[in-house]
């Protein structure tokens, strides 16, 4: 495992929602979803050596999640 990157992906994922969304009206499912997305994309990261260049796409995480609740 290489823990590069983990913090910051799932930092940059939230920021990303919360910029896509009204932080003030996000209800428990949005949060539940905006955190879980964030928390796969930090987890790709850590499989792989490096940060930035390696920092895995919408699709591949959303791969991941439908794997995941498959």
């Amino acid at each position: 495992m290489e823990t590069t990157g983990a913090g910051d992906t799932f930092c940059g994922c939230v920021l990303h929602d919360l910029l896509e969304h009204d932080i003030n009206s996000l209800n428990e499912e949005q949060l539940r979803e905006m955190l879980t997305f964030a928390n796969a994309a930090a987890s790709i990261i850590t499989t792989r050596k490096g940060a930035l260049r390696v920092m895995p796409g919408e699709e591949e995480i959303r791969r991941l999640l439908a794997a995941v609740t498959a």
